[in-house]
């Protein structure tokens, strides 16, 4: 759980969009944590869409995307999604960004 908080691990995120429908998301995916003991989560930008906006003196470059697929293996099966989310404030439901790990794993 460490690492996930060192600087390389991070990427900017629109501030209503982490504290909006990403926090969203990563409340709901405790809930399947806990429903299924034990999950795999891996989550992170998409960087094939650029250019990118960037901030900082460092010019960081800030995601168009990020994506976040789950994954259950415990009895009674194999369960996995997949959310591909703009980086922007959202109302929408989260079931409007979910996508298979296939769509995932493809991602332009």
């Amino acid at each position: 759980m460490g690492d996930t908080f060192f600087m390389s691990n991070m990427s900017p995120q629109n501030p209503s969009f982490n504290r909006g429908i990403w926090k969203k998301l990563e409340n709901r995916v405790r809930k399947w944590a806990v429903g299924n003991e034990e999950i795999y989560v891996v989550a992170g930008p998409v960087l094939t869409d650029g250019p990118y906006k960037t901030i900082g003196e460092d010019s960081v470059s800030i995601p168009k995307r990020f994506y976040k697929v789950i994954l259950a293996y415990k009895d009674p099966g194999l369960k996995a999604i997949g959310f591909i989310m703009p980086n922007e404030r959202s109302t929408a439901a989260l079931g409007l960004f979910a996508a298979s790990v296939d769509v995932v794993e493809r991602l332009p």
